[in-house]
């Protein structure tokens, strides 16, 4: 007898390639932007290490539940964070060409780097949903459906409010970027009002732990080692 192939089986096979097609190439692209700013160091990928694993085990855990159980959301969530957090390092790593480094070719995508950058926080948003909706995907119970609605609206504010409040900083000035990646008086002065959309649904400032600081990374010059 010839087998059948199962469709969704099939669908699945390629959804989970093209996830981690995606992921390698954000992974490649935060490599070669390393390497373009010279922050590119064994020192650069030891800071990096614990967030790295963090985004690779995310990444590798969702991939087998997508290919293994694509109606399940919370693979989909899983990979979804990862190629999320490894977008945001590298739209921040983008960024730093554009705005500090002079890379005018690369302006055209400049400004959508710059607040994709400084949307960590909200990357992280998915993380409780995996909680709620292990281990099949469903709520516990319908009553959460009001709590999840205003989790994912309170989400989409706080992008939105990031995305306005980079706006103001950035157009008509020179956005200046901190070692940290953060974007220099965001949620300071006129954009005061961003401090708590800064924050992010998920959590509070001081428990994630940014990028790593490029300008101490840097190698100093030869004759000041």
């Amino acid at each position: 007898m010839l087998a059948i192939e199962d469709p969704q089986g099939g669908r699945a096979r390629l959804a989970t390639v093209a996830l981690a097609a995606v992921i390698v190439a954000l992974l490649a692209f935060i490599v070669l932007s390393a390497v373009l700013d010279g922050t590119f160091s064994a020192a650069h990928l030891w800071s990096a290490a614990s967030l790295m694993v963090i985004i690779l085990v995310t990444a590798a855990v969702g991939l087998v539940v997508v290919r293994h159980q694509p109606r399940n959301p919370i693979g989909w969530l899983l990979a979804g964070e990862a190629i999320f957090m490894l977008l945001n390092i590298a739209a921040g790593g983008y960024a730093q060409l554009v705005y500090q480094f002079g890379y005018h070719d690369l302006a055209f995508a400049g400004l959508p780097a710059l607040i994709l950058s400084q949307l960590f926080n909200v990357s992280l948003t998915g993380f409780p949903l995996v909680i709620l909706l292990f281990p099949d995907g469903r709520l516990p119970s319908r009553w959460w459906r009001p709590v999840l609605a205003a989790y994912l609206a309170l989400a989409v504010v706080t992008v939105l409010g990031t995305a306005v409040a980079v706006l103001q900083v950035a157009i008509g000035h020179h956005p200046v970027l901190e070692a940290n990646g953060n974007l220099a008086s965001l949620a300071q002065g006129r954009t005061a009002w961003a401090g708590p959309a800064r924050r992010g649904p998920a959590l509070q400032p001081g428990q994630v732990r940014r990028r790593p600081d490029r300008r101490r990374l840097r190698r100093p010059p030869e004759g000041r080692r």
